[in-house]
């Protein structure tokens, strides 16, 4: 049974699929397949299920979450990631993806400062400069959000490809000679 789309503000089907999809786009396995299916004519999010096995997630699945929590505005997860977040084969897995938080760029640059992070991360801007391109990232959420979500994931995906590459820079030691 589809959740009650109006049982939260913010909330909306349609984001969930665009978070599982961005996941994808960025290489990320941590949001469980997510489609949209109507059923007695009410459309929702069907997500595939996952049970919780028991194991602990690493430190780099949650980071993994965090990017992709960070770019699509889910600021809701709660400390541990408990509740909407839960250890599936030692990574985490986050659901209930479906609130997206506008806020203002300096308060998104403020929330990514806090996220470490690693030399993975050059995956992550080829990803943003090669797959999840400006164009790609239109064309997959046309139809499914209004404009200020979508002006919301571009500007997520300039911040934080400026931000990787600002870092990634930093990291960079110039050559003496």
């Amino acid at each position: 049974k589809f959740r009650d789309p109006q049982h939260a503000v913010n909330f909306n089907h349609f984001r969930e699929v665009v978070t599982y999809k961005i996941a994808v786009a960025l290489g990320l396995s941590n949001i469980p397949v997510t489609i949209v299916r109507t059923v007695d004519g009410v459309s929702g999010s069907l997500q595939a299920f996952v049970k919780k096995d028991g194991t602990t997630y690493k430190d780099s699945s949650l980071h993994s979450l965090k990017i992709v929590d960070w770019f699509v505005g889910q600021f809701d997860r709660a400390p541990l990631c408990e509740g909407n977040c839960f250890a599936y084969q030692g990574q985490a897995v986050g659901i209930d993806n479906g609130f997206f938080h506008l806020i203002k760029s300096e308060e998104k640059i403020k929330f990514l400062q806090d996220i470490p992070l690693t030399r993975k991360d050059q995956d992550l801007i080829e990803k943003l400069e090669k797959v999840l391109t400006k164009k790609t990232l239109t064309k997959m959420t046309q139809g499914f959000l209004n404009q200020a979500d979508c002006d919301h994931l571009q500007e997520s995906r300039y911040l934080l490809l400026a931000h990787l590459k600002s870092e990634r820079s930093k990291r960079v030691k110039p050559s003496t000679k």
